[in-house]
């Protein structure tokens, strides 16, 4: 209908992270720093990325995956989520 392209789990989880929310996460950039990977580079490569997150805690996680894409290649980045924790 628009000629978008939906390319599902192009980043992956490299490790395992407490929740963003979790009273133990000090840092939360910390945290996710380093957790994800590019599984399919050439899904995202010179194209415009919609990153869609259920969740907006601190931001933390949604700028690891797009400094992930980035790195991989992609052109714009723009973040969407659909819950914001802050409140």
């Amino acid at each position: 209908w628009l000629g978008l392209r939906c390319a599902s789990r192009v980043v992956a989880r490299t490790r395992a992270t407490l929740p963003q929310g979790d009273v133990r996460v000090t840092s939360r950039d910390a945290n996710v720093a380093g957790a994800f990977r590019l599984r399919r580079a050439g899904a995202v490569r010179g194209r415009p990325v919609l990153l869609v997150d259920d969740v907006f805690t601190s931001g933390s996680t949604m700028r690891e995956c797009a400094r992930v894409l980035r790195a991989g290649g992609a052109g714009a980045v723009v973040g969407l989520t659909a819950c914001d924790a802050r409140g």
